[in-house]
This record gives structure tokens, C-alpha cells and sequence, in this order.
């Protein structure tokens, strides 16, 4: 590719997967891929990195096999309806859309941040709830 000219061309893409496939140092090559989202209430940080990760301006794609989030209380609510939502969730139609095949983002992979008492942070407005959130 030439730097500065956009997105890869297709020979561009296919010369860096033959390149990736013979070095197992590539990122692309790792069985496991995950990337960690911290998110407030914009559940769609989320769908725009992977959609980001996915679709470089330059350089290779970038295809993670698990998606996990760390939010709040309502961080987490959010995410379940504007991502997770089966009629209403971005999430799987990004996926679907864009044929990114094999990412494991559910339910289960939305951390909810607590502070030192084990107590769930409804949001974080109080330093004493931001010093939890970064501990």
C-alpha cells in the first residue's frame, strides 16, 4: 500500500494476510483476540471500534473473537438495550452487515464496575466513585 493514498486496495489486503499467515507474531494470527471497551452511557463506543478495528484507513483488519465492557450500573443497561437487544441491538446487525463472523459479545462479557465495598457503581460522579472505577 502507499502511505497516504486511503484504504488498502484488495492486492494491498491479500499481500498483508500472506504476510500475517507466515509471521506468528501477527496480531491476526492470535487464536484469541479481545478487545475491552470502558464505556459510560454510549453504549455505541463499542460498535465503532470494532466497525474501526474492522475497516482501518490504513493497515490490515483487525477482527476480534471476543468483545468485552466495562461500565456502570447503567452503562451495563444501556449496553444490553442498544447492543445485546435481539430486535433492537447494533451489536449483531454490525456484525451481520459487515460479515464479521466468530466475535463473542453477550450478557455475560459486560464487566460492572464496583467500588471497594463490592457495591455496584450506578455511574461514577463522586471522586471516591472515580478512584474506585480506576482501582
Amino acid at each position: 500500500m502507499h502511505p497516504g493514498k486511503g484504504a488498502p486496495s484488495p492486492a494491498d489486503l491479500a499481500r498483508g494476510h500472506d504476510m500475517q499467515r507466515s509471521d506468528p507474531n501477527a496480531p491476526s494470527t492470535f487464536p484469541r483476540r479481545v478487545v475491552i471497551c470502558v464505556t459510560g452511557l454510549s453504549p455505541q463506543v463499542v460498535t465503532e471500534t470494532v466497525y474501526a478495528l474492522a475497516h482501518p484507513v490504513e493497515g490490515l483488519p483487525f477482527i476480534p473473537t471476543e468483545v468485552h465492557l466495562i461500565t456502570t450500573r447503567e452503562g451495563a443497561h444501556y449496553a444490553r438495550l442498544m447492543l445485546l437487544d435481539p430486535q433492537t441491538g447494533r451489536f449483531h446487525s454490525l456484525c451481520e452487515e459487515y460479515g464479521l463472523q466468530g466475535i463473542r459479545f453477550d450478557r455475560d462479557h459486560i464487566k460492572v464496575i464496583t467500588d471497594q465495598s463490592g457495591d455496584v457503581l450506578t455511574d461514577i460522579t463522586t471522586e471516591a466513585e472515580s478512584v474506585a472505577a480506576a482501582d
